[in-house]
């Protein structure tokens, strides 16, 4: 599906020269003014490339962006294009113009005298509606080209800017932009150097904003001040479904008690009153015990938090008993992560119980958190019990027992009565899934394939007259047969 670099590979090339005469009679004109920089075997394999959808050049040289050129003048239904490290040529941005069937666009590496070409691009196509640009310096004037180029186009709804050196200040020009934008429905500027500055311009357009869904902001530095802007947006906004915030850089005083400042505090308020946002992640944020409270207390309130990620963070006992307690009386909840905590055993028996009396949580990860003998049993009253529960992650570092791996599966086939190798299904060497066609639920024991190998391990069962008369039959297969 895919042509990369400079398409050295011996078929393409093979394919190409072939039917390059037929091509060369067929295009006349137009296929003799890319001679100068196009080799015949390359402008062959255009006819090749212009039966699929979506291309990619990797490491691209000028003259593999005149194939594009040509491919895309030629009429060819071309539907994404992805460039890696290449100047964005005007002959190429003129052919995106007036394109009509290009939707997503995907530019990583790139030089910032590529910024005007993209920007005329973007202004005048209409049919383009994913955008991605990253690991490329847009700096502040790239950026403000590409803001001037937003306000013209009218069809873009994904844009994607990732590790683009994006700072406060052309954050706050795409924010102006968007406070008046009615079409852009994903922006994702993670990893980036966006601080409380730019937080706060964010927080202002959504006040005004009425189409935005998704706000992806992660691997930045914004700090309690960047957050409450944020917030404050959001405690008016009715529209944004999906906040990311994790690893923020956020660095907290697990000991004393949470001051007014704390962003989680600022968060937790927010959920209070907000009673449209349904995502939130905040994986890798320095959260401890008094974080998990304080959400665990939003919770209660707030009935439409469908997503929490709480992945990768210093969240223990304490934590874990108030968001078990939000769980017992939560009706919205469906998706929780709580992996790479580190969680004691204790901590996951909490969980584990919890699960019992919950009737609503769908995905769970605990994905990292010490297990034990009581926490398999746990797990598999969980199993037998909870109607709702899809899919539970548990594994990790720690070393789940040839015990649990047994009482788990155990469970899990007495519950469904599916016998094991008929619904196994292996992902790769760390990673089991048991599920069934008559219930969509899956069990996933992460790093217990090798301990699987020696439980259940496949062997022939020798059946005879003797078995069929009850007198019975060994495991190797030979008769026993009783004296008369």
């Amino acid at each position: 599906r895919r042509v990369h670099g400079d398409i050295r590979k011996k078929e393409y090339l093979q394919m190409g020269a072939n039917n390059t005469e037929a091509q060369r009679e067929g295009e006349g004109k137009q296929s003799s003014s890319f001679a100068g920089s196009i080799s015949q075997k390359t402008v062959g394999c255009i006819n090749f490339c212009a039966n699929y959808a979506r291309i990619g050049l990797n490491f691209a040289f000028p003259a593999h962006v005149s194939v594009i050129t040509h491919l895309m003048a030629s009429g060819a239904a071309l539907s994404e294009l992805e460039i890696n490290q290449t100047e964005f040529s005007d002959m190429l941005a003129k052919e995106i113009q007036c394109n009509r069937t290009i939707e997503g666009l995907n530019m990583k590496n790139l030089d910032f005298s590529s910024m005007p070409f993209i920007s005329e691009a973007i202004k005048k196509n209409e049919s383009l509606t994913q955008l991605t640009i990253q690991n490329s310096n847009l700096r502040y004037d790239g950026t403000k080209m590409l803001a001037q180029a937003l306000i013209e186009n009218s069809t873009l709804t994904k844009l994607r800017l990732y590790n683009d050196f994006v700072d406060d200040a052309s954050t706050k020009l795409l924010a102006k932009v968007l406070e008046k934008n009615d079409t852009l429905v994903e922006l994702d500027l993670g990893g980036n150097n966006i601080s409380d500055g730019g937080g706060e311009a964010l927080g202002q357009m959504l006040l005004s904003n009425a189409t935005l869904k998704s706000l992806s902001l992660s691997w930045n530095s914004i700090g309690s001040k960047g957050v409450r802007g944020i917030c404050r947006g959001l405690e008016e906004n009715k529209f944004l479904l999906s906040l990311d915030l994790s690893s923020q850089s956020w660095y907290h005083d697990h000991k004393n008690p949470l001051c007014p400042d704390d962003e989680i505090v600022i968060i937790a308020k927010m959920l209070q009153v907000n009673c449209k946002l349904s995502h939130l992640s905040l994986w890798e944020d320095d959260l401890g015990d008094n974080h998990a409270k304080e959400l665990a207390h939003a919770l209660v309130i707030n009935t439409y938090i469908t997503f929490l990620d709480l992945g990768r963070n210093k969240i223990g006992l304490a934590g874990v008993e108030a968001i078990c307690t939000t769980l017992v009386v939560n009706k919205s909840l469906k998706h929780l992560k709580l992996n790479a905590n580190v969680l004691e055993a204790a901590a996951t028996n909490k969980i584990m119980q919890a699960l019992r009396r919950n009737n609503t949580l769908e995905h769970l990860d605990v994905y990292g958190c010490s297990l034990s003998k009581e926490t398999c049993n746990e797990t598999v009253a969980v199993i037998v019990e909870n109607r709702t529960l899809k899919t539970i992650e548990i594994g990790g570092s720690n070393d789940i027992s040839e015990y649990g791996v047994a009482v788990l599966i155990h469970a899990y086939l007495k519950k469904y009565n599916y016998p094991l190798l008929e619904r196994t299904k292996i992902y790769n060497q760390h990673l089991l899934t048991l599920q069934t066609t008559r219930d969509p639920v899956s069990l996933r024991l992460k790093q217990a394939q090798p301990i699987l190998t020696k439980i259940y391990k496949p062997c022939l069962l020798y059946t005879s007259d003797a078995a069929d008369e009850q007198r019975g039959v060994d495991l190797g297969g030979r008769r026993i047969l009783k004296k008369k």
